[in-house]
């Protein structure tokens, strides 16, 4: 067997029954006695067996270009009776974003996906398939479609989730001490947010150009329901950045509030202290004509003085509130 037949699979299946195989040697996808014929493959380094796909069923010869170019952003491309899009997914794994690309194509009763890397997004489709589960089985393969790009969505879904359990002790920032490392942990926060928001707003885009799509025997009417999804989950993003603005401004404001304080303590401190530094320099300055260095009382005198001066700068301090 070689590496090509051990890297596809083929489901091809009605109500009825359904065949899981590889692709035969002969390279043909669609059978006329199935309405839905999927073809999936792992990895992009099979150009040669590509084009033994594409002249075999009879495919554009564009495919070729698309299928081996680098561009990993979404988009979908119209042709005559078909389409092809070009799907970046978003992977949560240590604590980092990973992206994935998938290409989908479309012809009639034939779609064809391959996935750039070994991990799997359709396993769930498969059962779906394999145990005639839900009304997979029933429908043709637009709803085939619909379901992959479910299971996209779904783990899209699945890595926000998981992104925002690894970042949960932000939710109570209140509770804790905020330091410098805090604001630059947050504004990271704030990057990998960014990533998952526009990655989703091009998806979004795609499964819009996909509702409004008049093509014979395929129900666009499915597609509204995960724009509507995609929505959801870019909103919910929209109120998590929001959430961590507002820990940014908390952060700032309790900093200043701290300064304040500090600035507050200094302030009275120094408004007790300079009438007392302002007596002993004076006094010790040592001029021979100074008549209260005679004084038998005079040490006692200064030290009242300046006991006295120290009460009424605390009386004021707390009538005016400043501490």
């Amino acid at each position: 067997m070689s590496s090509f037949e051990q890297c596809n699979q083929l489901f091809r299946y009605n109500n009825d029954k359904y065949e899981e195989t590889v692709l035969p040697d002969n390279y043909i996808i669609a059978d006329s006695s199935c309405p839905v014929n999927w073809l999936n493959v792992y990895g992009f380094g099979y150009a040669d067996s590509v084009h033994e796909i594409i002249a075999a069923n009879h495919m554009d010869e564009f495919l070729k270009i698309l299928f081996q170019e680098d561009d990993r952003k979404n988009k979908i491309i119209d042709m005559d009776d078909s389409f092809h899009l070009t799907i970046n997914v978003l992977l949560f794994e240590g604590g980092e974003f990973l992206h994935d690309n998938i290409r989908l194509f479309y012809k009639d009763n034939v779609v064809w996906t391959i996935q750039e890397k070994p991990g799997d997004h359709f396993e769930q489709v498969r059962e779906y398939i394999r145990e005639n589960k839900g009304i997979i089985r029933r429908r043709n393969a637009d709803y085939l479609i619909f379901k992959l790009l479910e299971a996209i969505l779904d783990g899209y879904e699945e890595a926000y989730d998981s992104f925002h359990a690894t970042v949960s002790k932000f939710d109570n920032i209140h509770k804790l001490k905020p330091n410098p490392e805090f604001v630059i942990e947050i504004e990271q926060l704030k990057q990998k947010l960014l990533i998952i928001k526009n990655s989703l707003m091009s998806l979004r885009e795609m499964l819009a150009h996909l509702n409004n799509w008049e093509f014979e025997h395929f129900g666009a009417h499915y597609f509204g329901l995960l724009k509507e999804r995609s929505q959801l989950l870019i909103e919910e993003i929209d109120m998590n950045l929001q959430f961590q603005e507002s820990n940014l401004n908390l952060i700032f404001n309790l900093q200043s509030h701290r300064l304040n304080e500090i600035m507050n303590t200094l302030t009275v401190f120094s408004v007790i202290f300079i009438p007392l530094t302002f007596l002993t320099g004076l006094y010790g300055m040592n001029f021979t004509n100074m008549p209260e260095l005679g004084w038998p009382y005079g040490y006692f005198i200064l030290l009242g003085i300046m006991f006295v001066i120290t009460i009424i700068s605390l009386i004021i301090i707390k009538r005016k509130k400043w501490f």
